[in-house]
C-alpha cells in the first residue's frame, strides 16, 4: 500500500457510463508483460461495483466480442489467450490443466477476447450488445519498475503501477481517498477488524491504494496526537470523502527575496515541504502571505542566475521571511578523482547557509549530466556507483549517485559546473598536474582562486566529503622568514623558518616560492611544511664580500637580507641589487672580516654574526629514532629514543614470526625524548615497522627486535 498523493498520477481521460453498465469499471490490466510475450499474456480486469449481477452477453472490448456475467462486487478477466499451447493465462495464473475453473483457485470468471493492448498507452472502449458505449477508459504506458507489473486504474482518472509481479487478477483492488479543506500536517491510521494496517502523514489529501474490495475499514485522523476525525465504511467501490476539520487558523508567512548585495526580486520559485508532504510548489510573490500551520518546514527556493537555497523554518506565529540568493561562484569544484575504478567529483559550498543543485549540470569534454536537486550544506560528492564509493571510503559521507556520471579521461579532461546559460566553475587537467605516480585525487588549495596549476595539490590521501587536506595552505598569513645566511662556510646555505603556517598548525604550502640571491634561485620543495620547521636551502652563489638572500613568493618579496664588506667594491650588478632591496626598505649589513666558521643569524628581528650551525646536513638527524635490538621481555615496556626537529607523526607496529600484528602504537612527537611502549609479549623475535610522517613527507623503516 502506498500514499497516492506521492505516486499516483492524474492523466487526461475519457470516462463515460450509461445506464446499462453503470456498475462496471476497469480496475487492472497487463499491457506489457516482461517474462512472456504480449500475445500470450495480455489481460484486462473488469469489476462490477453494483449490488446486482451484470450480464455482458455479446459485448465488445475495442471491437472484440466477449461474454461474461459478473456477480455483485466481483471481478472477472478478459484474456487475450485464455488457454492453448505454450504460455497462456490459465497456465500462468491457474493450474496448467488447460481448463479454466476446474480448481478452487480458479474461482473468478475468465473469457477470451482477441484484445491487443498498446505498450505505450491507449484507450479501452466497452460496448453492449446494442453497440452503445458502456465504458471508455484511457490507460498510460507501462513504465513500472517491478518485473511483470500491471497497471491499476481507479476512479477519477487516477492510476498507479502495480507492485506485485504478475498482478492480482480476479481480486479487485480499490482506492481510498480523503480530501481536506486545510493543509495542516496530520497523521492517518487505517484499521481493518481493529488491526492497524498503516500510519501515514498527510496534508491536503490522504490517498491509499491498492486496497482489497469487500472489506470493512476504519480510518482515524490525528492532529498533534489527538484524534479529530473517524470514519467507518465497507469498501465496494473507490471511496472518496471530503472532510472539513475544526482546526485553529494557520499563521501567515510573508516571503521576500533578494541577493547578497541587497537587490530585491519581485518573485521566486519556492517549494514548502514537511515530512514528505508538499504545502506549496510554484512561483511566490514578494509580500504575499502563505498560510502555514505550526511546525517545522523545509523550504527550497530558486532564482534564475543564482544558486538555489534550502532553509528550515519553525513556524510558531505569523512572520516575515527573507530568502537570500548567493551568486554562482559560491559553489565550486573543490576536489576530484579521475583515476581508478571509483571516480568522483566533490562540490564545496562557500556560502554561509545550505544551497541546492537545482538547475545545475556537471560536464566533461563529452558528457553533460543534469544534477538532481539536492542540498549542499558544506560538501557533496557525486559518483557513478554509491555502493562502490562507500565500500572504498565508508558510510556517512554526503555522496550522491549519478548513473550517467561522466567518465574522466586519465590523460586529461575538462570539468565544468554550470546551468543552461552560465559556467559557474571550470577546470582543465592533464598529466602535468602531478609528478610520478598518479595521485588519489586533485585538491583545490585556495577555494577562492581558480582550480588551475599553482592552486592544485595531487593528494595521496583524498578527503571526499570533508575539508581538503591542504585547504587554505597558501594563505597570505603564512610567514616564512630568513633565519640564517651562511656565505662564508665551504658550502653556502640559507636557513628559513616557518614562523606561522596560517592554518593554526595544519601546515602550509609554498608553491612557486623560491630563495634567491637575485642572480640564482632555488625553488622550495612542493610539500607540506609545519610551523616551527627549519628549511635548509643550498645551491645559491652567495658572495662572501657582499650579496643578498631573498624569499620570493607569488606576491613578490616575503623576506630579505643583504650584507656588504666595508670599503669593498662589489660591482655594478650587485649595486643594482642593493638598490632594489633599498627600495623595499632593506639596507645591507656592513661587516669587516669573514670567517668560514661564522654566519649571519637573525635574532629577535636583528641580524648578527655568530657561529655557523653545526647541523647543516639535517636531513638524517631530523628523523633520528633508535630502537634497541634486544630487550628484556619481563620489563613490560620497550623504550625508543627519538630526536625530531619538527612535529612528526609516528606509528609503530610489532609483528610476530607468523606475520600477526601483536602491538600497535601511534604518537605525535617533537624534540628529543623517549617513547615508552607497554606490552605483554612473550620472549621471541619480532619485526618492528616504524612509519614516520611530516605533512606529505613519509618514511618507513623495518627493524628486528628480540625479547629475551
Amino acid at each position: 500500500m502506498r500514499v497516492a498523493n506521492r505516486i499516483l498520477i492524474m492523466i487526461l481521460f475519457q470516462y463515460f457510463l450509461v445506464l446499462s453498465g453503470a456498475g462496471l469499471s476497469i480496475t487492472e490490466l497487463m499491457s506489457d508483460p516482461d517474462s512472456w510475450s504480449d500475445y500470450d499474456l495480455e489481460w484486462v480486469e473488469l469489476y462490477n461495483n453494483s449490488s446486482e449481477p451484470l450480464v455482458m452477453e455479446d459485448w465488445t472490448l475495442n471491437g472484440k466480442s466477449f461474454s461474461m456475467t459478473l456477480e455483485p462486487y466481483s471481478a472477472g478477466i478478459l484474456a487475450r489467450k485464455l488457454t492453448g499451447e505454450k504460455d497462456n493465462f490459465e497456465s500462468v495464473y491457474g493450474d496448467g490443466s488447460g481448463v479454466w475453473g476446474d480448481t478452487p483457485e480458479e474461482n473468478y470468471p475468465c473469457s477470451e477476447a482477441s484484445l491487443s493492448l498498446l505498450n505505450g498507452g491507449g484507450t479501452l472502449v466497452i460496448q453492449n450488445d446494442r453497440g452503445e458505449t458502456v465504458l471508455q477508459r484511457d490507460y498510460p504506458s507501462d513504465e513500472g519498475d517491478v518485473e511483470d507489473n500491471t497497471l491499476l486504474l481507479y476512479s477519477g482518472g487516477f492510476w498507479d503501477y502495480g507492485t506485485v509481479p504478475g498482478g492480482t487478477p480476479g481480486e479487485a483492488e480499490l482506492m481510498i481517498s480523503y480530501h481536506f479543506s486545510d493543509n495542516a500536517l496530520k497523521e492517518g491510521d487505517l484499521y481493518r477488524d481493529d488491526e492497524i494496517l498503516l500510519t501515514e502523514t498527510c496534508a491536503e489529501s490522504w490517498i491509499i491504494s491498492p486496497m482489497k474490495a469487500g472489506e470493512d475499514y476504519r480510518a482515524e485522523i490525528r492532529y498533534n496526537g489527538v484524534v479529530i476525525f473517524e470514519d467507518i465504511f465497507s469498501l465496494w467501490d473507490d471511496y472518496r470523502a471530503d472532510v472539513e476539520l475544526n482546526l485553529p487558523p494557520p499563521f501567515e508567512i510573508t516571503f521576500s527575496f533578494k541577493n547578497t548585495t541587497g537587490e530585491f526580486f519581485p518573485s521566486a520559485y519556492i517549494r514548502v515541504e514537511r515530512e514528505d508532504a508538499v504545502f506549496f510548489d510554484g512561483e511566490a510573490l514578494s509580500g504575499k502571505a502563505l498560510s502555514l500551520y505550526p511546525g517545522c518546514y523545509e523550504i527550497y527556493a530558486a532564482q534564475e542566475g543564482y544558486l538555489g537555497r534550502y532553509e528550515t523554518v519553525s513556524v510558531e506565529g505569523s512572520e516575515e521571511l527573507c530568502i537570500i540568493f548567493p551568486p554562482p561562484d559560491r559553489l565550486i569544484i573543490s576536489e576530484f578523482a579521475p583515476y581508478g575504478t571509483v571516480e568522483w567529483v566533490e562540490l564545496r559550498n562557500l556560502y554561509q547557509s545550505p544551497v541546492t543543485t537545482r538547475g545545475l549540470f556537471l560536464s566533461d569534454d563529452s558528457t553533460q549530466v543534469r544534477l538532481e536537486e539536492s542540498v549542499v550544506e558544506r560538501y557533496s560528492v557525486f559518483t557513478k556507483d554509491k555502493e562502490l564509493f562507500c565500500d572504498l571510503w565508508g558510510e556517512g559521507l554526503p555522496v550522491i549517485e549519478i548513473r550517467s556520471f561522466p567518465i574522466l579521461n586519465d590523460t586529461g579532461d575538462s570539468l565544468s559546473l554550470h546551468n543552461q546559460e552560465e559556467v559557474f566553475d571550470a577546470l582543465q587537467y592533464d598529466s602535468s598536474w602531478h609528478k610520478g605516480e598518479r595521485p588519489g585525487s586533485y585538491e583545490r588549495i585556495m577555494p577562492e582562486e581558480a582550480f588551475q596549476p599553482g592552486n592544485v595539490w595531487p593528494s595521496e590521501e583524498p578527503t571526499p566529503g570533508c575539508e581538503n587536506r591542504v585547504e587554505g595552505m597558501m594563505s597570505a598569513n603564512r610567514l616564512l622568514l630568513l633565519k640564517e645566511v651562511s656565505p662564508f662556510t665551504p658550502e653556502g646555505y640559507v636557513r628559513c623558518l616557518v614562523a606561522d603556517d596560517g592554518t593554526e598548525g595544519r601546515g602550509c604550502l609554498f608553491i612557486d616560492h623560491e630563495v634567491t640571491d637575485l642572480d640564482t634561485a632555488v625553488s622550495l620543495e612542493e610539500r607540506i611544511y609545519q610551523e616551527g620547521e627549519t628549511v635548509m636551502v643550498t645551491g645559491l652563489t652567495l658572495g662572501k664580500r657582499g650579496d643578498q638572500a631573498c624569499i620570493m613568493g607569488r606576491g613578490g618579496l616575503m623576506d630579505a637580507f643583504a650584507w656588504r664588506k666595508r670599503y669593498t667594491d662589489v660591482g655594478a650588478a650587485e649595486d643594482e641589487d642593493y638598490r632594489f632591496l633599498q627600495e623595499k626598505g632593506v639596507e645591507p649589513m656592513l661587516f669587516d672580516d669573514s670567517d668560514p666558521t661564522m654566519s649571519f643569524h637573525q635574532q629577535n628581528g636583528v641580524w648578527i654574526i655568530d657561529s655557523a650551525s653545526s647541523d647543516v646536513d639535517t636531513e638524517e638527524s631530523s628523523w633520528a629514532l633508535s630502537l634497541p635490538a634486544v630487550f628484556p621481555a619481563d620489563q613490560g615496556e620497550i623504550l625508543l629514543q627519538y630526536s625530531f626537529d619538527v612535529m612528526t607523526e609516528l606509528k609503530l607496529t610489532l609483528f610476530d614470526v607468523g606475520g600477526f600484528c601483536r602491538r600497535e602504537h601511534e604518537a605525535v612527537v617533537s624534540g628529543d625524548g623517549v617513547l615508552s611502549l607497554s606490552h605483554s609479549l612473550t620472549q621471541g623475535r619480532y619485526l618492528c615497522v616504524i612509519r614516520l610522517r611530516r605533512g606529505e613527507k613519509k618514511r618507513e623503516t623495518h627493524e628486528t627486535l628480540v625479547l629475551y
